[in-house]
């Protein structure tokens, strides 16, 4: 399952579907890629700090993001 997560959009998308979802606690990431069994995490950059995406092979730590965007999946289909 491809996964996009852009923080900053408050977007969550699922192969190409996108939910306005709250990423309120992740501002300091630009976007979570994850391609089905492994992603990245591509960090905001500033001026005081650059930091270098990160290789994930875990989605858990995110799984509260698509299931909210299940939520507002369903919500859609409903309307």
């Amino acid at each position: 399952m491809r996964v996009t997560i852009i923080p900053y959009e408050h977007r969550v998308s699922v192969e190409g579907a996108s939910e306005r979802v709250d990423c309120t606690s992740y501002e300091e990431i630009n976007a979570i890629q994850w391609y089905g069994d492994h992603g990245e995490i591509e960090f905001v950059n500033t001026p005081e700090m650059v930091r270098g995406n990160e290789v994930i092979t875990d989605f858990s730590p995110f799984q509260h993001l698509l299931d909210a965007w299940e939520v507002e999946a369903k919500k859609m289909l409903a309307d």
